[in-house]
């Protein structure tokens, strides 16, 4: 039996971590949006690739079914300080699909040869984005700083 004392410890304790980590996360992709530098490149691959997923049945036949991921993939090239560069990431959250249609409208502004924005992290030329959005910050960030505060609070309210 694990005691009231310890028990108060480690819910406090682990609420201050799962709220400031989210936090700490959510501020610094958003001083990334500002820091990386814009520069010109062009899409140089563009498909979907289908990825499967198996997974046991959980009626205990011994049965696996597949299911598939749809991944957004593309590569661009750029030229940030005199070198020449090539990177696929899209985004910081980039995610697959559960379908392929789903992951083609990802795709629709990526076509080959077309010319985009790429975000290049200039402490790290090879690092770059095309799309800079962090998703629901607001919700990373506050709800972060909300279990954060919730989890000192409880300790306080207990230990002081």
């Amino acid at each position: 039996m694990i005691e009231p004392q310890l028990m108060i410890k480690l819910i406090g304790g682990g609420a201050l971590v799962l709220g400031f980590t989210p936090a700490i996360i959510g501020l610094r992709r958003r001083r990334v949006q500002k820091t990386w530098i814009a520069t010109p490149a062009k899409i140089t691959e563009s498909f979907v690739e289908k990825v499967a997923d198996r997974s046991s049945s959980s009626t205990g036949t011994g049965m696996t079914t597949t299911t598939y991921t749809y991944w957004p993939r593309i590569k661009y090239e750029y030229e940030f300080e005199g070198k020449r560069h090539e990177c696929g990431t899209i985004g910081y959250f980039s995610s697959g699909e559960r379908s392929e249609e789903l992951a083609n409208e990802k795709l629709k502004n990526y076509a080959l040869q077309t010319k985009v924005t790429a975000f290049v992290n200039p402490r790290h030329p090879s690092t770059a984005v095309l799309d800079q959005e962090v998703p629901l910050f607001g919700v990373i960030f506050f709800g972060g700083l909300a279990l954060f505060i919730a989890g000192l609070a409880y300790i306080v309210h207990f230990f002081f």
